[in-house]
């Protein structure tokens, strides 16, 4: 039997599955509903899922991972069709993650009229909209996605071949799920630790930098500061100072209170140590590319120059292993509330111009060789 399955879960911060305070509030498979207060509420489901041969989804990782959750399972040999998949193959790989409303739009098919948005954009939880508003937006999206469904089937641009690509891809898309639930497990601990440590080194580089530059307000992480700094030119920084105000009027009238207020404008004019590269200009007048690999095309040829090259690079290296690794995993960790220290990086199919395969939330296919020693195998024997 095919079947369209949705899930509608808490909508805030965001409603993963893999968020300990996210919950699953109803989900509709084919004509059939299910809501979390149902004493039938798993098994109706799992019920459902038995008699499904294909299960047709929009964006279905989210759906799949919200049914596993809960402890629902799909049966072996379940194909699973999604439409957002199904329309990035479709257009040749460039329409990535299609929405319900772009394919209801495309295909002619009313889309959805009203609904939950209203709600959820007072703030008010999933779980605090009355059940019959609930059932008809969660019922709605499975009619639409069916209708969608047989759509593709009689788009032109659908064959044979693309029709077992995408089911082929929808194999795929379950091993991905598993992926994603199963996580990477992390020592965030460590982590944090050596990220401090990576602090203290960069914060003596910076240091030295700032030695060189001889200019306070100058911004390491600033591609026009370091174009200055590099190749000549001049920085125009605003200065601004805290200024002790009162109210003049109103229910607070006669307090204090606080604002930055503008001092000056500080210029400061850099020689240059390098002269630019061909074809580095910005579209900004006079400032050039700085990325790391300008600077390791500078010609470094006196002592001053091999100094500040090697300084930025490392700077830049550091930078990023405690900005984007080391500190920022382990945030990113207690942030999205997962649990165990797992991380749960999330794999797109449907991004990639070429088709294959993307990480985001974190990007775990560009982690460094620093942070890799923070991953901690659960399959050692």
């Amino acid at each position: 039997m095919i079947n369209a399955f949705d899930v509608e879960s808490s909508r805030f911060p965001d409603g993963s599955p893999y968020r300990k305070s996210s919950q699953l509030i109803s989900w509709a498979i084919g004509e059939t509903f299910g809501y979390y207060t149902d004493p039938d509420f798993i098994s109706a489901l799992q019920e459902k899922l038995n008699e499904t041969t294909l299960l047709v989804v929009i964006n279905g990782k989210f759906d799949i991972g919200w049914l596993r959750r809960c402890g629902a399972i799909l049966m072996p040999g379940i194909r699973v069709w999604d439409c957002q998949l199904a329309e990035y193959v479709l257009s040749g790989q460039t329409n990535s993650f299609a929405s319900m409303e772009s394919l209801c739009e495309r295909y002619g098919i009313l889309g959805k009229q009203g609904g939950l948005e209203e709600w959820w954009g007072q703030g008010i939880e999933t779980r605090d909209i009355p059940r019959e508003h609930v059932e008809s937006y969660n019922l709605g999206d499975t009619s639409r996605t069916i209708q969608i469904y047989h759509a593709q089937l009689a788009d032109p641009r659908m064959t044979d071949k693309l029709k077992k690509l995408i089911l082929l891809q929808g194999l795929d898309l379950l091993v991905l799920q598993q992926m994603e639930e199963n996580g990477i497990l992390y020592d965030k601990e460590g982590s944090i630790t050596k990220g401090n440590e990576v602090q203290e080194e960069l914060a003596v580089i910076q240091k030295e930098l700032q030695d060189v530059i001889q200019f306070p307000h100058f911004n390491l992480d600033s591609n026009e500061h370091l174009s200055c700094f590099l190749y000549g030119g001049t920085i125009e920084i605003d200065v601004h100072e805290p200024t002790e105000l009162v109210y003049k009027s109103g229910s607070r009238k006669g307090e204090t209170y606080v604002q930055n207020k503008f001092k000056e404008t500080i210029k400061h004019e850099f020689r240059g140590y390098f002269k630019p590269l061909p074809r580095t200009a910005l579209k900004k007048a006079g400032y050039y590319q700085t990325g790391e690999p300008i600077l390791k095309q500078l010609p470094a040829r006196t002592k001053g120059q091999r100094f500040v090259i090697e300084r930025l690079l490392k700077q830049a290296e550091l930078s990023k292993q405690v900005g984007s690794f080391l500190h920022a995993l382990p945030k990113l960790i207690d942030e999205m509330e997962w649990t165990d220290n797992i991380i749960h990086p999330q794999y797109n199919q449907c991004v990639a111009k070429t088709g294959r395969l993307s990480c985001s939330k974190p990007n775990a296919q560009q982690w460094d060789e620093v942070t890799s020693k923070y991953w901690i195998s659960r399959y050692v024997s």
